[in-house]
């Protein structure tokens, strides 16, 4: 839904695509494709390039994201893991685990809840558990 709305809009196709709700099975594959080669003559990574586009087009293209920067979002979701796994979770803990994710790869846990994502990130004087 996001990718056909960010692709399309402006286009007089946008309205098929918004009323389908999406691109089909058949269509995702080629449109995805037409993006991820954009983003490579732009010499940015794939990944990047769509990002850009479903979280800087958020409110166009229909994406509940937070409205917080990608730091921000990366660290509350490695907070957010490390607490799951019974870690601490203060500045450094994270940071350290951030960096051994990119130094030597790794999962972070999924959140696919409707709710905000608690932030589990200590601070001195607590949590900022919001």
């Amino acid at each position: 839904m996001h990718e056909a709305q960010g692709e399309t809009l402006g286009s007089r196709y946008h309205p098929y695509f918004t009323e389908q709700g999406g691109f089909g099975k058949n269509e995702y594959g080629r449109a995805e494709s037409y993006m991820l080669d954009i983003a490579s003559e732009m010499g940015l990574p794939t990944g990047t390039g769509q990002a850009g586009r479903w979280f800087g087009g958020g409110e166009l293209t229909g994406l509940k994201s937070p409205r917080r920067d990608s730091l921000e979002l990366l660290e509350r979701q490695a907070a957010y893991t490390l607490h799951e796994a019974g870690q601490p979770t203060d500045p450094v803990s994270v940071r350290n685990y951030i960096m051994k994710l990119m130094q030597e790869g790794g999962d972070m846990l999924p959140w696919a809840k409707t709710t905000p994502m608690p932030d589990y990130r200590q601070f001195a004087g607590g949590s900022r558990n919001q």
